[in-house]
């Protein structure tokens, strides 16, 4: 083990070797930083032998020398040694450049009623505020000038695609990266910027921070002394910084938000008749009795027997929103705007048509609605489940004919024979039809129909059964045997 440096950061660095560890036991040396608790728990860097074993293990690591500035850079070297192959390997340290840097947002709060200055492309007023950015460097003989890559970007927590509510008025993005020249001996480095915070319909979040994300690295390019070290920038200093702005939103003195929503809802129908034209209308109550709730919208789950048909336009007191159709995780739904924001004290109807189709499996439907914002606290309404039972109601009639309608006994110039054999030796022939018929609405899955006849009087025949003919998906089952005589 060895001391490396005290007196640059005021913590001593530690090199602790392990000559016979790592791959193939060629030795390594790990290097631990110091802090004012002691030694940081994980090496920040670990040098590995690079010598192959012989007879004897290499041995990188078995001694080592610190504290001993070689190249006279005013930074302390490591000489490692590996005494399996006679050799030493020297590392040289490279000079640390500490960046203080200053991140600086003016004004932090954005009112969208202050538009106070007209863009040169747009007849509009927008909002503008300055970004400042401020470098200092330091560093123990450092070159005299540092070039540092500045990225700068705008609305860092809209990512994937969202869109970007400020923009530089410059360039047009919500993204710049530039280069900053920094004297070793000069004063703080600023540049200021002057950003717009976009017109209000062509954003609805209001309430998320504007963050604003600063990274900085060394442009290396710059040095172009390849006999020098190439210097590093100081690792216990974050390269990145953020500030954030806030849209004012009316939300009282805390500046928060906190609405209180409620929903109801109801159908014009109590049941749903299978069969029916099913077109039902919900009628939806939605209000805030509490403050302003930012990106409000009303969600209706649609079951799978319903599909949308629209907005209700023609009934008076029933409001005309913005409501689309979405699948939304698999799930079919009807999504309106109810104001961005839904203001204190706002109370409005709508209604919401459907066509409701395909019911022969359910015996109820079910609609979930629900309001939901994107206010940090309370900021979803009561969830309503609208339950719609389902019927099917049917009007069956049957309709008889007789050919011919009636038969006048005692027959005119027939006698009935004792072992007839023949229709026409049994008597004249009857034909009754009968029809049966679904009015609707529903469909009938089984219909049972009984038909009685006298087939006896005083122990002779009095109406005798040949056959039973249908027309259509009947099956007929006599309670006795007909045709018993087996008359052609």
């Amino acid at each position: 083990m060895t001391v490396l440096s005290f007196w640059l950061f005021d913590f001593a660095d530690v090199a602790i070797s392990s000559p016979f560890g790592g791959e193939n036991r060629k030795g390594r040396v790990f290097i631990y930083n110091g802090n004012r608790n002691g030694l940081n728990k994980d090496p920040s860097q670990v040098l590995e032998g690079s010598w192959a074993s012989g007879t004897l293990p290499a041995g990188f690591g078995f001694t080592l020398r610190g504290d001993s500035d070689i190249d006279k850079n005013d930074y302390p070297d490591l000489i490692v040694g590996a005494f399996g192959v006679e050799k030493v390997a020297v590392y040289r340290a490279r000079p640390v450049v500490t960046v203080d840097a200053q991140l600086l947002l003016n004004p932090t709060i954005l009112n969208p009623e202050n538009r106070n200055c007209q863009l040169s492309v747009s007849d509009t007023f927008d909002i503008l505020f300055t970004v400042r950015v401020c470098v200092q460097v330091s560093g123990q003989a450092i070159p005299h000038n540092i070039v540092l890559n500045v990225d700068l970007e705008l609305d860092w927590l809209k990512q994937k695609g969202a869109v970007k509510r400020t923009l530089f008025l410059d360039h047009g993005t919500a993204q710049h990266t530039f280069d900053l020249v920094v004297g070793r001996e000069k004063e703080t480095q600023c540049q200021n910027f002057v950003v717009y915070l976009r017109e209000e319909s062509e954003f609805r979040d209001k309430l998320t921070p504007i963050t604003v994300n600063l990274n900085y690295s060394l442009d290396e390019s710059a040095f172009l002394n390849e006999q020098e070290l190439k210097p590093i920038l100081n690792r216990f200093r974050e390269p990145r910084l953020q500030e954030q702005a806030h849209i004012l939103v009316d939300c009282g003195d805390d500046n928060m938000c906190i609405p209180d929503l409620k929903l109801s809802a109801q159908s014009d129908k109590k049941q749903l008749i299978i069969g029916e034209e099913n077109h039902i209308l919900l009628t939806i109550n939605a209000r805030n009795d509490g403050e302003g709730a930012y990106e409000a919208e009303l969600h209706v789950s649609v079951p799978e027997e319903a599909d949308y048909i629209g907005i209700e336009r023609h009934v008076e007191g029933l409001r005309q929103l913005n409501c689309e159709y979405k699948m939304v995780n698999d799930s079919r739904m009807v999504v309106c705007d109810l104001g961005n924001p839904m203001v204190a004290g706002t109370n409005l109807s709508l209604g919401l048509r459907f066509n409701v189709q395909r019911l022969e499996n359910a015996d109820r439907i079910n609609f979930g609605l629900y309001v939901k914002s994107s206010n940090k606290d309370n900021s979803q309404s009561n969830f309503v489940s609208l339950e719609i039972p389902i019927a099917a109601t049917a009007q069956v009639e049957i309709r008889g004919v007789s050919h011919p309608p009636h038969i006048i006994l005692p027959i005119a110039n027939w006698e009935p024979k004792q072992k007839p054999s023949e229709e026409e030796e049994i008597g004249p022939l009857v034909q009754h039809i009968y029809e049966l018929h679904n009015i609707g609405p529903s469909a009938v899955g089984e219909t049972h129909l009984n038909v009685g006849w006298p087939s006896q009087s005083r122990e002779e025949f009095l109406l005798y059964v040949f056959q039973i003919d249908t027309a259509g998906p009947i099956t007929c089952h006599p309670s006795s045997a007909i045709n018993t005589l087996e008359i052609q």
